[in-house]
C-alpha cells in the first residue's frame, strides 16, 4: 500500500509474518517502478499495516432459525437447531483484523432476530469496535416485537425483505402475518422518536414472475 507518510516519504506497508500473494505481486511492481536511490532514502516498511487481502465486510449467518418458509429460500431446514451466541461471536472476530473492519451485517440462514444474544452481540459491537457500521437483515414479521430493542441498538441500517403487498408478500413468505412488517414499521419510528434514533431502512424484494407486476406498488 503506498500512501504518504510525513512531508516526503512514501510507506510500503505489508502485514507481519507470511504476506499473501497480492503483496508479493505488488511489491514486484513496486520494485520495478521506483528508483534505486528512492528506495534506499524514502521508502520506509511499516510491519503492521492491515494485509492487502482482508475484506472490509463480513456477514453473520445468526441462526438457522426462521419464521416463514419463503419460496425462494434455499436454505435447508435442519433438524439441528444452531446460532451463533455471544461467546461464539467473540471467537469468531478475535480472527479478524478489526481495525480493517467497515460494516457487519447480522443476516440468516434463518431469521436473525430469533437469535437469543443478537442484541447483546451488537451491544459488544458498540462497546469494543464503535467505528464498525452494523445492519441487520430481517423479513421483518418481528419488528413489532423487537421494535425498542432495535431502536436501542444503534444499527445503522434494517434491511427488509418485502416482495409485494401484503397478499403477495404472504404467499411468498407462506405466512399471513406480512401486515405486521408494516405495523411494526410504524411502531419502531415511534421508538425511534422517543430515543432519538436515526435508522436507514432499506428494502429488499426479490424479483420474480409472482411480484413482478407489482413492483410500482412495492416502491
Amino acid at each position: 500500500i503506498l500512501r504518504p507518510y510525513s512531508a516526503n516519504p512514501l510507506i510500503v506497508s505489508a502485514p507481519p509474518g507470511p504476506k499473501p500473494v497480492s503483496y508479493y505481486v505488488f511489491s514486484n511492481i513496486i520494485d520495478r517502478i521506483i528508483p534505486p536511490s528512492l528506495k534506499n532514502s524514502e521508502i520506509k516498511y511499516e510491519l503492521d499495516a492491515p494485509p492487502l487481502s482482508y475484506p472490509s465486510e463480513f456477514f453473520f449467518l445468526m441462526t438457522n432459525f426462521c419464521n416463514a418458509r419463503c419460496v425462494f429460500c434455499n436454505q435447508p431446514e435442519s433438524k439441528k437447531p444452531a446460532e451463533i451466541t455471544l461467546d461464539k461471536f467473540k471467537k469468531m472476530i478475535s480472527h479478524i483484523p478489526m481495525r480493517n473492519v467497515r460494516s457487519f451485517t447480522f443476516s440468516g440462514g434463518g431469521e436473525p432476530l430469533l437469535c437469543r444474544d443478537l442484541f447483546d452481540i451488537i451491544k459488544y459491537v458498540n462497546t469494543f469496535f464503535p467505528h464498525v457500521k452494523k445492519s441487520i437483515r430481517t423479513n421483518g414479521l418481528l419488528i413489532e416485537k423487537f421494535a425498542e430493542d432495535i431502536a436501542k441498538s444503534n444499527i445503522d441500517n434494517l434491511e427488509i425483505s418485502v416482495h409485494g403487498t401484503e397478499e403477495i408478500n404472504n404467499g411468498i413468505l407462506q405466512t399471513n402475518k406480512s401486515n405486521a412488517i408494516f405495523n411494526g414499521l410504524a411502531l419502531l419510528k415511534e421508538y425511534q422518536k422517543k430515543f432519538d434514533k436515526k435508522i436507514f431502512k432499506i428494502f429488499c424484494p426479490v424479483i420474480s414472475n409472482t411480484n413482478i407486476h407489482e413492483i410500482t406498488k412495492l416502491v
